[in-house]
């Protein structure tokens, strides 16, 4: 026997024929009623939909309370730190790096010392500037050793930190995110042919000046002077001594 069920009441009124279905278009609420052949079709199908929304609503909670607990391993590493230390060196403890940096001092011995050894320093990289862009990090520069960038907590990553709160964070980026956002795209045109004429001039790949990722975040950035730059991810001495010059030039060209 078909039913007219409405989803808003949970109401079904039994119909004989399809006249009766016309009359019938709307239930007394106003909601637009659903046809299906029987009860037991539509049991099975809200059934159905109420477990994908549970399960969707199980993982979204997975997801954030993964990234929270993320966050704070990194903030907590940020935090252990002896003294402060810029992106790549932290990036370092949590990968596990054996550099001499890291043995000469003993950061080997920190509690987050290769506790992401598996992770991307890419990802790494990421996670970091979110957390940046979320004020739970923050860069400060150091004058004792000529204006250095380094991270540091933010009252707000203090108080995350010890609370155990879980909100969504966004760590996790999906593989459609669209890395043009918020990119002015002329900019970063004439940075890309910057780029270009110094690697033909060198006889060198274009990856050697700096990587794809880099020149994104350059032109999301535009930084204007070495210390903007220096805080750029994916930019070191070495650029600046051999191209920071040029960059900023055009960069500052560009924004008059």
């Amino acid at each position: 026997m078909p039913y007219l069920v409405c989803d808003r009441c949970d109401v079904y009124y039994e119909i004989q024929d399809k006249d009766e279905m016309l009359e019938l278009s709307h239930c007394e609420c106003g909601n637009p009623l659903k046809y299906y052949d029987s009860l037991e079709e539509y049991l099975y199908t809200e059934d159905k939909v109420q477990n994908t929304r549970k399960q969707d609503e199980m993982m979204e909670e997975l997801v954030d309370s993964c990234e929270s607990a993320i966050a704070r391993i990194v903030i907590y590493c940020v935090r252990e730190l002896p003294f402060p230390m810029g992106i790549n060196n932290t990036i370092g403890i949590l990968k596990g790096s054996k550099s001499s940096f890291i043995l000469d001092y003993n950061l080997n011995n920190l509690f987050t010392y290769s506790i992401f050894a598996d992770f991307s320093k890419k990802k790494l990289e990421h996670f970091i500037r979110v957390l940046i862009d979320l004020k739970l990090l923050k860069i400060k520069y150091l004058p004792k050793y000529q204006n250095i960038p380094a991270l540091a907590l933010t009252e707000k990553g203090e108080d995350f930190l010890l609370n155990k709160k879980i909100f969504k964070i966004g760590i996790f980026s999906k593989e459609n995110t669209d890395y043009m956002e918020g990119i002015d795209k002329d900019l970063y045109g004439i940075l890309k042919d910057l780029r270009r004429q110094i690697a033909t001039e060198n006889d060198f790949p274009a990856y050697i000046v700096c990587s794809n990722e880099t020149l994104l975040e350059i032109t999301r950035q535009m930084p204007t002077d070495y210390h903007s730059m220096m805080a750029v991810n994916g930019i070191g001495k070495s650029f600046m001594v051999k191209y920071g010059e040029q960059f900023l030039k055009v960069i500052n060209d560009y924004l008059g």
